[in-house]
């Protein structure tokens, strides 16, 4: 495959979508009153089309944090501010918008969105001061209700199909325990609930009416649940254990506790647990302790899904999916996602001595980068000593879909950075001596790198990898949100719904887990074998790296419950840390170089204080293209940050 030729095709490719996008606006920045004219040919944020058509005076006039930010349309009484996020698609044909900051913050910075065209979103607006029972709590409204600037309403979107209280915890304008509230419309006084979806409010104006009860801030009231279920099960646990039997002894107690504190460090099952630690444990005697402390654990997960309510949502789940298949599944985008899908090889990991081998799935980075799973070494670092890689040969396997394998390539292999806490390494492709091999390697995917899509988006996901080191193979899942994670585990159990062990090993492996956080969970049969694969949106964005799942062992062995990733915005920062305190200087240039253009990785480059190397790294790349430096050799070094 020609390097130069694949990108360019790439390019060319992602770029007919953008074509009919053109359109124009102006932006002046308050402090100076000059207006600009702006070009927009993609879909793009506002702040993010500022930043890049006007990156000068931006730096310039913005002196405070993007939080601080307010972007405003109009003049006057009537003038309304959107949030940075703001779709372009949602701007006027030759609208202006004004930029101006807060001493306060205004805004929470949310994880960047897909621009979607006009007709997805209802726009509308929210008046700054409140509606009835609210003209004194704007406090428990707004984020910040104290701006300067003159404007009278806060612009809202919201893509259609979402409620009212979904699109304005997205907003990132509005505090978190805004959660019971109704729309006034400043029309007719009529009220939304704002548990209604959004379609019907395009180009509405309203006021936010609270309750009348409550003189207090507002709550989140899933924390104010939690609180209060936390004491219910505190005072039902202190009556349990006076009622248990005096069969269960301290000592049975103490020897539960450690079981499950193995299970959740370790990442395994109870079961497991029970069988690798040094805990004897009879099964029954666990049973009846659980049941013991937790009687009304199975009558609370039934009551979760009241008659038929399990049924229909599940139903909606699945027309949901049906919606991110159809989307997959269009020419378009299925021919994108082959060609990037061309980056993709599978890894084997072999002993010098023995038939003992692992196998994996990678993908190029940047150049002859490749990045993969740092626990497909993991055994091999255990039981090898201090010089373990010596004592490998790994493989990268590419366009290994036939099962003939007429057209596939295959690359050795070498590691050379590795961080066992974020689950990553970086492997370097040894070409031969002639210059055609280099070009046998498909293009590295970094340029890629995006965000994890929002909740309010589809949620649609691909992953594309080797699972049991087999053809490459896909699959498309939708992202499970952190909030949603035990339901999906309820419902992926429904089978085992009396085996509360079970369920409740899962939950506590999840919710115990140091990056609970971070991970993205979704459903897939992307088992073993497909560890490091990359995980796609629907644009072609690779945003998660698929990483591992979370198992039991009963009642089918070996079953993953919920997979996950990790987002790969995440992992570039990581990369970026390790490079620096390594002094991998030469890979950094690499890497940096590669991530231009790119503005979500641009922004963690300047984020982690690397301009200076950026900007280094660019000039090392013109004195290469004009012939100034030779080739420098590869480094042997490997960098082992499993200590981190």
């Amino acid at each position: 495959m020609n390097l130069g030729k694949a990108k360019k095709e790439i390019v060319e490719d992602v770029g007919t979508s953008e074509v009919d996008h053109l359109h124009h606006f102006k932006v002046k920045f308050d402090s100076d009153g000059q207006k600009y004219t702006v070009d927009c040919n993609q879909p793009r944020t506002v702040l993010e089309i500022i930043k890049s058509h006007l990156s000068q005076q931006f730096k310039e006039k913005m002196k405070r944090s993007e939080e601080n930010i307010i972007i405003k349309l109009g003049e006057g009484n009537d003038s309304h501010i959107v949030p940075t996020h703001f779709p372009c698609s949602c701007v006027e044909e030759e609208e202006c918008l004004i930029v101006t900051t807060s001493a306060k913050v205004v805004e929470q910075k949310k994880a960047e969105r897909r621009v979607l065209p006009r007709e997805n979103y209802s726009v509308f607006f929210i008046d700054k001061e409140g509606g009835k029972y609210t003209k004194t709590k704007t406090d428990m409204i707004f984020r910040c209700n104290n701006i300067v600037e003159q404007f009278r309403y806060f612009c809202v979107y919201g893509r259609k199909g979402t409620k009212v209280v979904e699109t304005l915890r997205l907003d990132g304008r509005f505090v978190a325990g805004l959660t019971d509230f109704n729309l006034s419309d400043n029309k007719t006084g009529v009220l939304t609930n704002c548990t209604e979806i959004v379609d019907n409010l395009d180009g509405r104006k309203f006021h936010i009416c609270l309750p009348k009860e409550g003189k207090t801030k507002a709550k989140d009231p899933k924390q104010q649940a939690i609180q209060e279920q936390d004491a219910t099960q505190q005072t039902s646990d202190e009556e349990q254990q006076e009622k248990a039997s005096a069969s269960i002894n301290s000592q049975s107690k103490s020897k539960t506790t450690t079981v499950l504190e193995y299970a959740g460090k370790e990442g395994v099952s109870l079961k497991t647990a029970m069988e690798k630690s040094d805990c004897q444990i009879d099964h029954k005697e666990v049973y009846d302790l659980l049941r013991q402390q937790f009687p009304k654990l199975k009558e609370l997960m039934e009551e979760r899904f009241a008659g038929r309510s399990f049924n229909k949502a599940l139903k909606l789940k699945k027309e949901n999916f049906g919606k991110i298949q159809q989307t997959f599944s269009k020419v378009y985008t299925m021919r994108q996602l082959f060609n990037l899908s061309e980056s993709i090889c599978l890894l084997e990991i072999k002993e010098t001595s023995s038939d003992f081998k692992v196998q994996g799935t990678g993908f190029v980075l940047s150049g002859n980068l490749v990045l993969t799973n740092a626990h497909l070494f993991k055994d091999f670092k255990k039981g090898m000593g201090k010089n373990w890689l010596k004592y490998l040969n790994i493989s990268a396997t590419f366009n290994y879909e036939n099962p003939d394998g007429k057209s596939k390539r295959t690359f050795n292999t070498e590691v050379l950075v590795w961080n066992h806490d974020v689950d990553y390494a970086v492997l370097e492709l040894i070409c031969g001596s002639q210059t055609s091999d280099q070009t046998e390697i498909p293009p590295g995917l970094l340029k890629r790198f995006g965000p994890v899509p929002e909740p309010g988006d589809d949620g649609g996901a691909c992953i594309i990898g080797h699972p049991a080191g087999g053809e490459r193979k896909w699959d498309v899942t939708c992202i499970i949100r952190k909030e949603d994670r035990e339901e999906a585990v309820t419902q992926n159990l429904e089978a085992y719904k009396d085996h509360l062990f079970t369920v409740c090993s899962i939950n506590y492996q999840i919710k115990t887990n140091p990056y609970a956080d971070i991970h993205v969970t979704y459903n897939s049969f992307m088992y073993h074998g497909s560890s490091g694969s990359p995980v796609f949106d629907p644009f072609g964005r690779v945003f998660g790296f698929h990483t591992g799942g979370f198992f039991f062992d009963c009642p089918r062995p070996g079953h993953s419950v919920i997979e996950f990733a990790f987002p790969l915005l995440y992992i570039f920062k990581m990369l970026l840390d390790d490079l620096q305190k390594s002094g991998r200087q030469d890979m950094l240039d690499k890497v940096l170089v590669e991530a231009q253009g790119n503005g979500y990785l641009e922004e963690i480059i300047d984020r982690v204080g690397l301009k200076q190397s950026k900007d280094q790294a660019h000039c090392v790349e013109n004195q290469e293209r004009n012939g100034e430096i030779g080739e420098q050799s590869d480094s042997e070094e490997e960098m082992d940050t499993s200590s981190h």
